[in-house]
C-alpha cells in the first residue's frame, strides 16, 4: 500500500503534514474556527452540567473539528 499521496512534499509538522503547500487562508480562517468550536462546546458542556443537550453539542463540535 502506497501511503505517499504527494511524493514531492516533505512532512515538517508532526512528521505528518507539509506546511509549505498549505494555503494561507487555512491558518487565518479554518484553524481558529475549529479551535473556537471546541472551546465553545466545552464551555457549554461544563456550564450545562453535562446534560444530554450539552453532550450532543460537544460531540457535534468534535465531529466538526475532525
Amino acid at each position: 500500500m502506497n501511503l505517499f499521496i504527494c511524493p514531492d512534499s516533505t512532512a515538517n509538522l508532526l512528521l505528518l503534514f507539509d506546511t509549505t503547500i498549505a494555503p494561507p487562508l487555512l491558518y487565518y480562517a479554518y484553524i481558529p474556527i475549529l479551535i473556537a468550536s471546541i472551546f465553545f462546546g466545552l464551555y457549554i458542556l461544563i456550564k450545562g452540567n453535562y446534560s444530554l443537550l450539552a453532550k450532543l453539542l460537544f460531540s457535534i463540535s468534535i465531529v466538526f473539528t475532525l
